[in-house]
């Protein structure tokens, strides 16, 4: 990802030339155009700190192609209350449609990055979601390789009753913990 906020006219397209292929750092909808114009893949963020999806989620339907959501910043606790899902909760509240938020949710970063699951094709591995509805977008379950690895109803992850800044871990019923491996 690129750090280029404010790059413009021939700079940018210096700067593109050079193989930068995404930025997430855009907070206007005319500094996005310019960048797809160019061939940049843009990252709605909607992190923690930095929040861009209200300003250029307008982009979603305009580009389909060219918009990727991501977290950034996002503090880890706050991925128990949701977050991508979330995102695509207010775009349909915004009157986006569904299919352009599912695209720039899955099919975009994992195209874009050449990422080998989530598409669901024949002899891929099971990586999917499963939701309540389109509406709420409630993730109900998580599959990874096949495997149920988050399920709501059967309760499989302990969240904490107490979040605290920064502590990236979840605990399973088993008391297995899962950490990132360099910690």
């Amino acid at each position: 990802m690129c750090h280029a906020p404010g790059l413009t006219g021939d700079a940018l397209r210096k700067y593109v030339e050079t193989g930068i292929s995404t930025d997430h750092e855009c907070s206007t909808l005319a500094e996005a155009e310019e960048k797809i114009w160019l061939g940049m893949k843009i990252l709605i963020r909607e992190g923690s700190a930095a929040k861009n999806f209200d300003d250029l989620c307008r982009l979603i339907e305009k580009y389909p192609d060219m918009v990727i959501l991501c977290t950034d910043d996002l503090h880890p606790d706050n991925l128990f209350i949701g977050h991508i899902n979330n995102l695509i909760v207010r775009g349909l509240a915004k009157g986006l449609d569904v299919f352009s938020l599912l695209h720039s949710a899955t099919l975009n970063p994992i195209k874009h990055y050449q990422i080998d699951l989530g598409l669901l094709q024949l002899y891929d591995t099971a990586d999917f979601i499963v939701v309540d509805n389109l509406k709420d977008f409630t993730v109900l379950q998580a599959f990874s390789s096949g495997v149920c690895e988050y399920d709501r109803v059967g309760e499989k992850f302990d969240t904490p009753s107490q979040l605290f800044p920064n502590s990236s871990f979840l605990t399973l019923h088993s008391s297995t913990r899962l950490a990132h491996p360099k910690l």
